[in-house]
């Protein structure tokens, strides 16, 4: 699957079915877009790809699984680590040693994961 577009449904498609339908205890992405040298349409379009991330994270995550995505830092950043604690206990900001240092580069560690998919409905509602 080099140079596959994670965006597209049959990739995601043909990573459930490599999995053969076992949830992941880790869901781990390097991912980031071509970067076009515009710092804000690249940050917009690395937020973009990494909520695909989460959407996908509900068909192979397991209950309390964690999730690390790279992240270009910019004006959606909060917001975006804001979703990420809506469905995982903790969430973290982390800057590998291998990251220079005024790079906008960093990779956020989410803990916990509250898999909307296996939420119990509850009858007296």
């Amino acid at each position: 699957m080099k140079h596959a577009d994670f965006t597209q449904k049959h990739v995601k498609d043909k990573i459930i079915q490599l999995l053969q339908g076992k949830p992941v205890d880790v869901l781990l992405s390097d991912m980031a877009p071509n970067a076009s040298g515009h710092a804000v349409m690249d940050h917009h379009r690395i937020v973009e790809l990494n909520t695909h991330l989460l959407d996908f994270a509900v068909h192979v995550l397991k209950e309390e699984g964690t999730l690390v995505c790279k992240l270009w830092s910019g004006d959606q950043t909060r917001h975006f680590i804001t979703t990420l604690e809506t469905v995982f206990d903790y969430v973290k900001i982390v800057k590998p040693d291998a990251s220079r240092v005024h790079s906008a580069e960093l990779f956020l560690l989410a803990k916990g994961y509250k898999n909307p998919k296996f939420e119990q409905v509850d009858d007296n509602e």
